[in-house]
């Protein structure tokens, strides 16, 4: 696929970063040109659940979460190991719960994923277990129509939530709660600790 003629923003890879900031583009008013060396859209994302973090996020708030500013800055100092830098840190903090709400604006349906707790829950300072991790919703494959084909599948079940997947056995389940357990997601081994039961 070629294009031709101006463009006012060129994104380089067509993962979930990439088409976000496609989409923000759109929506100001500007045309986007995105470039994928890949045969199919998706990028990285594809085969990581595609799972956001966003800490003080209205989801979790309409679900009864409760989360607080100190409790998400502490956190992410905790994971930053005291290497982090004070303006981008407060930069995350304030402005990803705003761009959830402007994606939903948007059209993408999000939901917060139970049974997926912060890294080192229960460890590390202001750590959740519930609230913070949030998935998009699903959407029929028929709904991209041609595009369909062009939309990489991703390694792990695609057809579920990732909710739903802790929920039948699968991601962490198979450890007693608050045990820290070590998992691998695409290749990437963390550490997390079941917290439902």
């Amino acid at each position: 696929m070629t294009s031709s003629g101006e463009t006012d923003v060129v994104i380089l890879g067509s993962g979930m970063a990439g088409l976000a900031a496609a989409l923000a583009a759109d929506e100001l008013g500007l045309r986007a040109l995105v470039l994928e060396k890949a045969s199919t859209l998706g990028g990285g994302t594809v085969h990581s659940y595609g799972l956001i973090w966003v800490g003080q996020n209205h989801l979790a708030q309409a679900a009864g979460y409760r989360d607080a500013r100190d409790e998400v800055v502490a956190y992410l100092r905790y994971l930053a190991g005291g290497n982090v830098d004070d303006g981008r840190l407060a930069a995350f903090v304030d402005c990803s719960p705003e761009a959830l709400k402007f994606f939903e604006k948007c059209g993408v349906g999000f939901r917060v994923t139970r049974g997926v707790t912060d890294h080192y829950y229960g460890q590390a300072p202001g750590s959740h277990a519930a609230g913070r991790t949030i998935e998009a919703d699903l959407i029929p494959g028929s709904d991209l129509g041609d595009w369909r084909e062009r939309v990489a599948t991703p390694d792990v079940p695609w057809f579920v939530t990732a909710e739903e997947q802790v929920a039948w056995g699968g991601i962490l389940t198979a450890f007693p709660v608050g045990t820290p357990t070590w998992f691998a997601n695409a290749g990437v081994w963390t550490c997390a600790a079941r917290d439902w039961a």
